[in-house]
């Protein structure tokens, strides 16, 4: 019983595959996993990019946390329609992440921005290092209201866990390691 397989390819029945048609699959496999090795270089290339020093929460119109953190906002007013709701949930995910994983001085900046944003749900975050979580948050999404309501809470516990395991182990220096530190942080998100 022939039909299509794995990436495409034809695959045979119960008697096996071809060599051709191994050769084919071998090579997507091959590709497959230069991708993936690429992607963790980047990922980790990311991370070890990023200024472990602390959290800067002087600027003016920054909104205080507790354990001296504090939210900034970067978006030229254009969330101020959602700053309240915003200010709230970050407050509230905070507070609650502190009591599970307390640490001190972590800046959340929020931005109003498409570039790292889940189009799906209009908002997406980043831990860049051991004391800041990037908030983005597309503006002319039809999705906030209900996206920050169900979504925003999660997504920032899921970025203050990498926040605090930059701070102790790393997020990783493989792919292996970069999925551990994804497992944990969505566990952790639960």
């Amino acid at each position: 019983m022939a039909g299509t397989g794995w990436m495409g390819t034809e695959r045979a029945g119960a008697e096996g595959v071809s060599p051709g048609r191994r050769r084919v699959r071998t090579h997507a496999l091959r590709r497959a996993s230069l991708s993936a090795g690429v992607l963790g270089a980047a990922l980790v290339a990311g991370a070890c990019a990023s200024s472990s020093g602390p959290a800067d929460c002087s600027s003016s119109g920054a909104v205080p946390l507790a354990a001296s953190g504090c939210i900034v906002y970067e978006d030229g007013g254009r969330l101020d329609a959602h700053r309240a709701q915003l200010t709230g949930l970050i407050e509230q995910g905070f507070e609650a992440s502190q009591r599970l994983l307390p640490m001190a001085g972590v800046r959340v900046r929020v931005f109003a921005q498409t570039r790292g944003v889940i189009p799906e749900i209009g908002i997406g975050g980043f831990s860049p290092s051991g004391d800041e979580v990037h908030l983005f948050v597309d503006p002319d999404s039809p999705r906030i209201p209900g996206s920050l309501e169900e979504e925003l809470i999660p997504l920032l516990a899921h970025e203050l866990h990498h926040t605090r395991r930059r701070r102790g182990p790393g997020y990783g220096a493989t792919l292996l390691e970069a999925m551990v530190s994804e497992g944990l942080a969505d566990h952790y998100s639960m």
